[in-house]
């Protein structure tokens, strides 16, 4: 079959309001089961948000196992509903415990020692927030509360140590829980093979934050949670990375403002693409706005009528402010001076303008 043919077909089959993802697949199945590898690992690829369609692909044959199981085990943040399927993840984890891991010894009920087809944890590439304490909570049943925190925190500790040892291509990881990961074994170069980090400054303490500097200086993706303050570990953290594209900022309870992020943020303009600050921009000097030339997308979100004593300043910094390769700009809980400010300037740079009343928001875009 002529590929400009095949397209065409997958194109209808793929966006028909009556057939399901498993329709194709059952039907692309049938009738194309050689299909040229690399055109199919393209076809998988668009299916890897969808775990359950990746697995019916699993099943057609050897050919199209081999190329959809790396695909399917790729990512550890899918939605499950009920804790079987967190049980059978954490199934597959429990086959590279080592011998002497003290789960052995305190009553977790681990799978039979049966060889693996594949090393599935070489294929995992992003790690989520909730990941392992899902499988924590799924796997831990104690009711008192003593023994249920104990068992918990050597699970945790055992699953992370597994995934330092096995897990060499992941790339995204949100740092979600209270242990020192930084001194497990083989942490370190799985940390500085990252590229997109997550980060709440309620758990990573400064001294964390300085080591992971030492460590990992080449993240693109970076955003920071529960920010409250100029964190001096975080600042170091954000000036060593040298390609950080993308920031995003979650500040809350802040006191003062925060002019030393602001200074930091502006030390990556440079390689800055996207930013997006949230729930507070009134918490950090807005001079950041004046340096960032080459980004693409901006969101500063604010609390209700908290950008009201602040107008003049944002109004001189953002009138200032030139993004000539700005695409996306949006903007929220706005003063009426404010609003009108921006739609007057940037109401010709943009193709389009959206003002949401409901939400006190103002959106300026182009095709991203």
């Amino acid at each position: 079959m002529h590929l400009s043919l095949f397209f065409i077909q997958f194109y209808h089959f793929y966006n028909h309001p009556k057939f399901s993802k498993f329709h194709f697949i059952f039907i692309l199945s049938l009738t194309m089961v050689q299909l040229v590898a690399d055109v199919l690992l393209l076809i998988l690829n668009e299916l890897r948000d969808d775990p359950s369609s990746l697995h019916s692909c699993v099943l057609v044959n050897k050919s199209w196992f081999s190329l959809a199981m790396p695909i399917l085990w790729r990512s550890l943040y899918y939605t499950h509903e009920d804790s079987i399927s967190f049980n059978k993840v954490f199934d597959v984890i429990s086959y590279f415990l080592p011998s002497e891991s003290p789960l052995f010894k305190n009553g977790f009920k681990l799978p039979s020692n049966r060889q693996l087809i594949f090393n599935y944890m070489t294929f995992f590439t992003h790690i989520s927030p909730t990941f392992v304490n899902d499988i924590v909570q799924s796997v831990t049943t104690e009711k008192e509360a003593k023994i249920y925190d104990y068992k918990k925190n050597m699970l945790e500790e055992e699953i992370y140590k597994v995934i330092f040892n096995n897990c060499k291509n992941v790339k995204c990881f949100y740092w979600s829980t209270y242990h020192s990961l930084h001194l497990f074994p083989n942490a370190e170069p799985f940390f500085a093979n990252l590229s997109s980090l997550g980060i709440s400054l309620t758990i990573a303490n400064p001294t964390i934050l300085y080591e992971l500097a030492r460590i990992c200086q080449n993240i693109v993706t970076l955003e920071i949670n529960e920010c409250n303050r100029d964190c001096l570990g975080l600042l170091h953290f954000i000036n060593v990375q040298t390609k950080l594209q993308s920031l995003c900022l979650h500040l809350c309870d802040v006191r003062e403002q925060l002019v030393y992020l602001s200074e930091a943020i502006e030390g990556k303009a440079v390689t800055l693409k996207r930013l997006t600050i949230k729930s507070s921009v009134t918490s950090i000097s807005p001079k950041f706005l004046l340096s960032l030339r080459n980004l693409e997308y901006l969101v500063l979100n604010n609390y209700v009528n908290q950008l009201s004593r602040y107008t003049k300043v944002w109004s001189y910094y953002l009138s200032k402010a030139d993004f000539p390769k700005l695409r996306y700009f949006e903007m929220s809980c706005l003063t009426n001076v404010l609003e009108s400010f921006l739609i007057l300037k940037y109401t010709n740079k943009f193709k389009s303008m959206t003002l949401l009343n409901d939400q006190y928001k103002l959106i300026f875009e182009n095709d991203l």
